[in-house]
């Protein structure tokens, strides 16, 4: 019945046909900080979720820039990562600055290039 390689939490919300996007959205300052509590982002149905839910915090938001702290993210699928390519453009539309942290930024320079 339950999955290998995923908590117990994500099984029972895909079971019941939802997920709760598991992360804070606070401001400090300038800027629009969103920390992650997930160590595993891996379900595609929940990274459109996330991917989503940023956004729409991207479009209401006040603040310059937009900083997403993954430092609790261990490991994220390709799925995961094209959201974050995606968010990154429509912040570059909307004129935002996009920061990833801490480990994400070596290869996040990549993609800003």
């Amino acid at each position: 019945m339950f999955t290998y390689g995923k908590t117990w939490q994500q099984q029972i919300r895909a079971s019941q046909g939802f997920f709760v996007a598991n992360f804070n959205s606070i401001c400090e300052g300038n800027v629009r900080v969103i920390q992650f509590a997930d160590t595993q982002i891996t379900d595609e149905s929940y990274c459109h979720l996330v991917g989503r839910k940023i956004t729409e915090i991207a479009n209401s938001m006040n603040e310059t820039a937009l900083l997403l702290n993954l430092k609790t993210v261990q490991y994220m699928t390709s799925a995961m990562i094209g959201k974050l390519v995606q968010l990154r453009n429509h912040c570059k539309k909307k004129a935002l600055n996009l920061l990833c942290a801490p480990w994400m930024n070596t290869c996040w320079n990549r993609f800003n290039s």
